[in-house]
């Protein structure tokens, strides 16, 4: 889970079949693509930082 101005977002992540993982938020339109787990954080606090923007 990730705050987002003082709310909660629940994140699914799926792994995909070309490799790699794709978060998705549930009930909002963000998402992203990671290479791999170590990455994953990173991209989702990135994706939720450029949402918040």
């Amino acid at each position: 889970m990730v705050s987002f101005a003082g709310a909660e977002l629940v994140f699914v992540v799926e792994e995909v079949s070309e490799g790699g993982y794709v978060p998705r938020a549930v009930g909002d339109s963000i998402f992203t693509e990671a290479d791999g787990l170590d990455a994953l954080q990173d991209m989702v606090r990135d994706a939720v930082d450029c949402r918040s923007a």
